[in-house]
């Protein structure tokens, strides 16, 4: 957590949750507005699933580019990746598709629509951990970005981002 004073007394951030919802509400943005920027890869990156999953990245394909992912299906188990969003490291890219991957087929089941189930795979995969220590400037930048959010008290799972602890 991350403590701030308020003028009710403490205010506490969870880290990771709020940055959920950052990325979330940014994501969902992006969706919604089909302005997802996009890093290209110097080197395709090559990323290996079964033949199941390819066709639903395939069929993804349209969501994914709006938030700035760019792929080529090389065969039945295989895709290039040719580029990336910002947000996104190269290094963990199988991770990050694996899981949006899984989030689709649970969405799927919860019946959640695809831009958002997209949108909070997203968030998921690129927060912060509860581990990474944080500096001054990445604090205060955190809490003024969840203070722009929609909903800044919730992550997108409903978990609470936020408590106000009151002095009496």
């Amino acid at each position: 957590f991350i403590a701030f004073p308020s003028d009710e007394g403490l205010l506490l951030i969870h880290q990771t949750r709020a940055h959920k919802r950052i990325l979330f509400e940014y994501f969902s943005s992006l969706i919604i507005n089909n302005k997802g920027q996009s890093q290209q890869l110097l080197f395709p990156k090559i990323l290996s699933f079964n033949s199941s999953d390819i066709k639903l990245i395939m069929d993804l394909n349209d969501i994914l580019s709006s938030v700035g992912f760019y792929f080529d299906k090389i065969d039945d188990e295989r895709i290039s990746i040719t580029g990336i969003p910002p947000e996104c490291k190269e290094e963990n890219l199988q991770f990050v598709i694996e899981h949006l991957i899984e989030q689709h087929k649970n969405n799927e089941q919860l019946q959640t629509t695809q831009n958002n189930g997209l949108a909070i795979s997203l968030a998921l995969s690129l927060a912060i951990s509860k581990q990474k220590k944080l500096s001054t400037e990445e604090m205060l930048a955190l809490k003024t970005e969840l203070e722009k959010c929609n909903t800044p008290s919730i992550c997108p799972l409903g978990k609470a981002t936020m408590v106000n602890l009151r002095t009496t």
